[in-house]
């Protein structure tokens, strides 16, 4: 039994060893250089030399024992094996387009799309840990921020995102709903737990821009009424939140009525008149985007809009990625909504590299590390015996942005553990829907608008929530 588990688990045979030759183990040697060639790029990343050998800390996600990052090595690991295997599965599409039919062209550019999709998610991975190794040996030192944004470090997520990508890059088995109400309900959930997860975790990200601007306008009720120049919201029955509220809604509703022309493409009516609501929504969005940073935000803030904008050049590099990211993964989505999966690709000799069992457990380890770091918090604080403060403790880590992607690439590591043990010859197959270009071209141009319209308006929304009509700081009233 355990030469069975080891021959599946770790040293990957050529071939599934039968009854007969079970006890005979092959060793794959090129799945074993590149074990070792993941392994040492990992371990190069993860030491810190210009750290001292007897630092110990355990907190922000990074286990740091003896100059070691252990997070950020086994990221580099994982991310290693995920560009050996996305080549792998490239080499793989590349033959299945040379079988395809010419006269097919929806085939073929869904073949096409996803031979680029998964090399631009690997010279992404690449990127990502090589700026990762020029910073950790520092070889290169960064700029730091002086202004305080509502997101983290941009690039630390689309790492992230990269690694969901090349773990979900091949097909997996669906659940098949009959039961249409409960199709709807399953359809729908995600939007409301996204949204209500965005209304409880994002105005947190501007707790300390919040501050400020609570501290300046408090410095300004202070002085003499003719000196002063923030406005009461009370007064004004608290426009700037209503007006906000109601711009960010507009975007989500900009994104559901895309999404329902995308289910209904095939009905002409309907695909005209929600066209026409996501025109409109848009521009609404887009012209309250511009009248917001150019007079509402200086007229409400004018001591933070004086700062001008102070986001460092790689931030906008990094932001835009993940914009081109999303809006390529949503088009291709919208465009191949009710289009059924085809085998693209497949492999006889067994999953893809990347997907080796051993590479999600890998992921699931800094997990481990969160669970240690949360203990030891908990434990410090009288946490195990005192009910309230585990709970506080808790809730402010699910307070951090990053918390809610390390949970998705753990959920996405899971997937594929299930998979492997329950179904895994689906992890040797690339499933491709026919795109029509047109079609994924409209979808991506208009995601894209709605995308930049619209993500400006959930920043005015987060800022809107701390002077709205339950503001979560006192905000200073004039004498």
């Amino acid at each position: 039994m355990a030469n069975v588990l080891l021959s599946r688990v770790f040293l990957r045979p050529s071939r599934r060893p039968s009854t007969e030759t079970i006890m005979r183990i092959r060793f794959d040697l090129r799945w074993v250089m590149l074990l070792f060639l993941c392994l040492s790029v990992g371990l190069v990343i993860g030491i810190q030399p210009h750290k001292p050998p007897w630092q110990v800390s355990v907190a922000d996600w990074q286990f740091r024992i003896a100059r070691w990052d252990w997070y950020t090595a086994l990221l580099a690991t994982v991310s290693t094996a995920c560009v050996v295997g996305l080549v792998e599965q490239i080499g793989a599409l590349r033959l299945s387009l040379r079988q395809t039919d010419k006269t097919d062209s929806r085939q073929r550019f869904g073949i096409e799309l996803a031979m680029l999709w998964r090399g631009a998610v690997a010279l992404l991975l690449v990127t990502c840990v090589a700026g990762q190794l020029i910073v950790h040996h520092e070889f290169m030192q960064f700029a730091e921020r002086e202004d305080v944004q509502f997101y983290g470090d941009l690039r630390h997520y689309l790492w992230l995102l990269c690694l969901m990508a090349a773990f979900s890059s091949t097909r997996v088995p669906q659940r098949v709903v009959r039961n249409r109400g409960w199709q709807f309900v399953l359809n729908l959930a995600p939007w409301l737990a996204g949204i209500l997860l965005a209304l409880i975790v994002l105005p947190d990200q501007l707790t300390i821009t919040a501050l400020v601007h609570i501290a300046c306008n408090g410095v300004d009720t202070a002085q003499p009424l003719e000196f002063q120049r923030y406005p009461v919201h009370l007064r004004e029955g608290y426009r700037f939140y209503w007006m906000a509220a109601a711009a960010a809604t507009l975007f989500v509703a900009n994104l559901a009525a895309l999404t329902l022309m995308a289910r209904f493409w095939s009905n002409r009516r309907v695909r005209y008149l929600l066209g026409t609501i996501v025109l409109l929504g848009t521009a609404c969005t887009a012209g309250y985007t511009f009248w917001y940073f150019q007079f509402e935000f200086p007229r409400v803030s004018p001591d933070l809009a004086a700062g001008g904008n102070a986001t460092l050049p790689r931030e906008w590099l990094a932001g835009g990625v993940m914009l081109a990211f999303l809006t390529i993964v949503g088009a291709r989505r919208l465009a191949t909504q009710n289009e059924e999966s085809k085998i693209a690709a497949s492999t006889r000799s067994g999953p893809f590299y990347h997907l080796s069992p051993l590479w999600a457990l890998f992921l699931t380890a800094p997990w481990i590390v969160f669970l240690v770091t949360l203990a030891r918090d908990m434990s410090s604080t009288g946490g195990f015996t005192n009910l309230s403060s585990a709970l506080e403790t808790v809730a402010w880590y699910f307070t951090w942005l990053p918390v809610y992607f390390d949970l998705a690439v753990l959920a996405v590591a899971v997937r594929v553990l299930w998979t492997w043990f329950r179904h895994r010859d689906r992890l040797s197959e690339i499933a491709v829907q026919p795109t029509s270009r047109g079609r994924f071209a409209f979808f991506w141009t208009a995601l894209l608008l709605v995308l930049l319209a619209g993500l400006p308006t959930v920043y005015a929304y987060c800022f809107a929530v701390w002077l709205g009509p339950s503001p979560g700081l006192p905000i200073p009233l004039p004498r």
